[in-house]
């Protein structure tokens, strides 16, 4: 099953976010972050997760691992899987939900998936090989994101730790998952 996940993503349209592993570069922090988070769907199981790099460079996904308050981390892709730079990737928990609800963006489908909580929660990013933390958010549905709406980043380069860089997206499909987000 897994290895047939991995080729039903790279056929659905991966292939323009991401780039040969040659020339990736070690993330620091805020190199990579959260940019977008679908905490409280319709159905439950289509939580997501959208990463944007926003550093000089590609970054391997490979190396990454995401995760939510309890800290245990799941790898974000397989191997030799890179990220280009200004790149977003989708971290899906239900690949036949999130096909259903946003058809034709590509995504990825760790194989651990840390449930996200409707009362607030956090989810983590780091660099795994240097354990160097890339990003935290710390949200609370007083941030936005409730009723099947993302949590969408307003500015990637702000901070992760406040309610006034992030608000409900405006999207009319609720969330905006692989593009910019709608209130940028």
């Amino acid at each position: 099953m897994h290895s047939l996940l991995w080729s039903t993503i790279l056929l659905v349209g991966l292939a323009s976010v991401f780039v040969p592993q040659s020339g990736a570069a070690q993330p620091g922090p805020g190199d990579v972050v959260v940019n977008e988070i679908l905490y409280a769907p319709s159905p439950s199981t289509n939580e997501f997760v959208e990463l944007y790099n926003r550093s000089g460079g590609p970054v391997a996904l490979d190396e990454l691992a995401f995760a939510d308050a309890t800290r245990s981390f799941a790898p974000v892709a397989p191997v030799d899987t890179v990220l280009s730079q200004g790149g977003h990737v989708v971290l899906v928990r239900d690949p036949e939900a999130f096909t259903a609800a946003f058809p034709g963006v590509p995504f990825l489908a760790p194989d651990a998936w840390p449930v996200l909580n409707n009362g607030g929660d956090t989810v983590y990013l780091r660099h795994v090989p240097s354990d160097t933390p890339l990003d935290s958010v710390p949200y609370d549905p007083s941030w936005g994101g409730a009723d099947g709406r993302s949590l969408e980043r307003i500015d990637p380069a702000g901070p992760s730790d406040t309610d006034t860089n992030f608000a409900s997206s405006e999207a009319a499909s609720g969330a905006t998952p692989g593009t910019q987000n709608s209130v940028y």
